[in-house]
């Protein structure tokens, strides 16, 4: 494929590599099968080919194979407008791997969209930090998150604290971010009547600190400071 400008990296995995498959979803039943990556957002997209493609058949070079791929190639990078026009494989874990019986809520990848932009969660400022549990900044940004969370519960209930594995889930409404860890504040909206956008953030950049993250907040979130709770949504 002829992408202007743009660099594709080809790698062809063997399926005896279980961890490159469960990665991906992908069962022997699923082989052959070919995805498209984000490196950056771990984000894959579906390359379509024949139903009867048979095992063998990108090592063998089938034709049609080749197409598929140069046609999925052409659509991630689009000339006429610059974008990617895949539909994204969105990954999450089940709804029971979540667990919101703390402070630090744990959500999945399919929940994002309703507890991060949906109206009742518009009412609340909302902070979420993306991690990778073998990352050593997050878990020094982790345990920052988890103390300040604590401490809100009872003081500041107009805030909700959600923690995203990016490892095994996707937000289901958004990219993922390009690095972990990611602090994101979505403030409260005004009247708390409508839902919010995906971009509709202030990332925090500060350091891995209790006193740095409350001064953040305190400075961008609109609810900080208030000790009623503003229809708090039962996440």
């Amino acid at each position: 494929a002829k992408v202007p400008g743009r660099r594709a990296c080809f790698v062809a995995v063997d399926s005896q590599h279980g961890g490159a498959l469960d990665f991906f979803g992908l069962g022997e039943a699923d082989l052959p099968a070919v995805r498209v990556v984000n490196i950056s957002s771990t984000i894959s997209y579906n390359v379509t080919l024949h139903p009867k493609a048979k095992k063998g058949a990108l090592r063998d070079a089938d034709a049609a194979s080749l197409n598929a791929c140069d046609e999925a190639l052409g659509k991630a990078f689009d000339p006429t407008t610059g974008t990617n026009l895949l539909i994204p494989n969105k990954r999450s874990e089940p709804l029971d791997a979540a667990n919101m019986d703390y402070p630090l809520k744990s959500i999945v990848g399919s929940m994002w969209e309703d507890v991060v932009l949906g109206e009742a969660a518009a009412k609340q400022d909302v902070v979420i930090v993306y991690f990778d549990p073998d990352c050593p900044h997050c878990k020094k940004m982790l345990p920052v998150i988890e103390k300040v969370a604590n401490e809100a519960e009872s003081a500041r209930p107009n805030l909700t604290f959600l923690q995203l594995d990016i490892t095994a889930n996707d937000p289901d409404g958004w990219e993922n971010p390009e690095g972990v860890p990611t602090v994101h504040l979505y403030p409260a909206l005004a009247d708390g009547s409508k839902s919010r956008g995906a971009d509709e953030f202030v990332p925090y950049h500060g350091e891995p600190d209790v006193a740095s993250l409350e001064g953040f907040l305190a400075k961008n979130a609109p609810l900080w400071g208030t000790g009623k709770a503003a229809g708090k949504s039962e996440l």
